[in-house]
């Protein structure tokens, strides 16, 4: 280099050092006009480009830088987050598994090459770029905040709880990370613990919409609607404010609070603003209480499921057992004192034992239920897999050699939607919890009645609809019947008749209101 070239490259330097960009890339420039080949220059403004947020400027730059310079990895990796900000995910994921083969201890790029891993749906190589990021520098911030988020998308609370709390131990005022263990200790049903962490995260960062958001949902939990609802509006305050689109999952909370609440104000265009928004894959749950075409429903349940599994690797193709006992197993968060729970206990119990074998597989921590030690009782084997990740989960159902998977939820709270579409049995099935097609292609048949489903409907189905005579739910006869409390017990006047409905109160909307007074008069 000569002499003219070597000051240019450095009053260059301390320009860039000092933050005056544009002086120091105009330098930068005379540079590469004297030798265009410059590889120092070439990464030099490549990576003033990437500072001042000029991604495509600056990938051209430190592609060249990189050719030319092969054994340094710095240009590499400022390549690869420059191909992450455009949105080319496969030529980062490239550049930065280069970078991590020749330099396994450049934590950096292990967490770059995390996040283009996950922007392109492989959530397990996500994690293993986060984890190896750990490995090199376990102090890692934006490698234990984005691993912890990951974790707990795999069920793995514990571990995202383990993440979030090693983030706050190094930087105890992050509401990123209060948020993130607020979700953590939210999915271990930690409420009150969960509530401060939200709390915290918005007191520092006002303007944190999911925060905010992921706050209301918590209330929703703890049945305080009210304060829910505003909460959701906040939110969505929140992201009008900052020229973001509204959150699919704060409109489906906003619908949900007002239908609770019987504020049946704009609830038709509450219900318009959810499908508005269909291309952010809503939970259609919500809307089953509300005029919205099966057709329609079908799409939103389908693009809820890419979402919700993306990334999923399928488990390898095993056939049903040929011979013996066929082996069903059912799987809910609900085996404990829960409507469903009610409804199918005796139906497990009944199940003819010379030709099936039973199991249960539960998915929330309720060990001191009165039903679901019945369950448990009644049935061939009752696995309580609460603390399973996804992937574990399903593995553990196809190592039990699963023939037949009933899936109980659907896309009701606490759903295992991950570990179903990676195929744990040959044949899966929605049943009583979800009386709707769930429009994903790894549930194989919904079994329903002719009234849910009337004759016809098919087209409106991703499933073969497995029609049961009379009606889908069946019934516990052996429910005990408690006392009748009296009128003034039960806070109504001393005459008159008694109209009830037991039901959550957002599935009673204005139309069925009024079909019901139509009925009356």
């Amino acid at each position: 280099m000569t002499a003219p070239r070597a000051r240019l490259l450095a009053d260059a330097q301390s320009l860039h050092q000092a933050g005056r960009l544009e002086e120091a890339a105009r330098r930068y420039e005379n540079v590469l006009k004297q030798r265009g080949d410059d590889a120092v220059a070439l990464a030099l403004l490549g990576a003033l480009r990437l500072q001042q947020g000029d991604a495509l400027a600056a990938s051209k730059l430190l592609r060249r830088a990189a050719d030319r310079r092969p054994d340094d990895p710095t240009p590499r990796y400022n390549l690869g987050i420059a191909f992450n900000r455009l949105g080319r995910h496969g030529e980062a994921m490239r550049a930065l598994e280069a970078v991590t083969a020749a330099h396994p201890g450049h934590a950096d790029a292990w967490k770059s090459l995390g996040d283009a891993r996950r922007a392109r749906d492989d959530r397990a190589g996500a994690i293993l770029a986060w984890q190896s990021a750990l490995a090199v520098r376990p102090d890692h911030a934006g490698a234990l905040l984005n691993l912890g988020a990951a974790l707990l998308a795999e069920g793995q609370a514990l571990e995202a709880e383990r993440c979030a709390r090693k983030l706050l131990a190094l930087r105890p005022d992050d509401p990123q990370g209060l948020n993130n263990l607020g979700l953590a200790l939210m999915a271990q049903r930690r409420m009150a613990d969960s509530e401060i962490a939200y709390r915290r995260a918005i007191e520092i960062a006002p303007a944190h919409d999911k925060a905010v958001e992921n706050l209301a949902r918590l209330l929703m939990n703890l049945h305080r609607v009210e304060e829910a609802l505003s909460l959701f509006e906040q939110a969505l305050g929140l992201q009008r404010e900052s020229g973001q689109p509204p959150s699919a999952n704060a409109l489906v909370g906003l619908l949900e609070a007002r239908g609770l609440l019987f504020d049946w104000r704009g609830l038709g265009d509450a219900v318009q603003d959810v499908l508005a928004h269909e291309a952010d894959a809503p939970d259609p749950f919500i809307l089953l209480a509300h005029d919205v075409a099966a057709r329609r429903l079908q799409r939103l349940g389908l693009l809820h499921g890419r979402k919700e599994a993306a990334g999923v690797v399928p488990l390898p193709a095993r056939r049903p057992a040929q011979g013996g006992r066929i082996r069903i197993g059912y799987l809910s968060a609900d085996f404990r004192d829960h409507a469903v729970t009610y409804l199918i206990a005796e139906a497990l119990e009944l199940h003819d034992r010379d030709a099936f074998a039973v199991h249960a597989y539960a998915t929330s921590d309720r060990p001191d239920s009165r039903m679901r030690a019945r369950v448990a009782a009644g049935i061939e084997a009752f696995h309580s897999v609460h603390d399973l990740g996804e992937d574990a989960l399903a593995r553990r159902i196809a190592a039990d050699g699963i023939d037949i998977l009933v899936d109980l939820g659907g896309w009701t709270a606490n759903h295992r939607a991950r570990t179903l579409a990676m195929r744990p049995a040959p044949i899966q099935a929605n049943w009583l919890g979800y009386a709707a097609s769930l429009g994903v292609p790894w549930i194989d048949y919904a079994i329903l009645d002719p009234v849910a489903a009337p004759p016809g409907c098919e087209r409106d189905f991703s499933e073969h609809i497995v029609r049961l005579p009379d009606c889908f739910q069946p019934n516990d006869r052996q429910r005990a019947v408690g006392a009748t409390p009296s009128r003034t017990e039960a806070g109504l006047p001393e005459s008159g008749f008694v109209f009830a409905a037991f039901a959550t109160a957002f599935k009673i909307t204005p139309a069925v209101w009024d079909a019901w007074m139509r009925v009356l008069k």
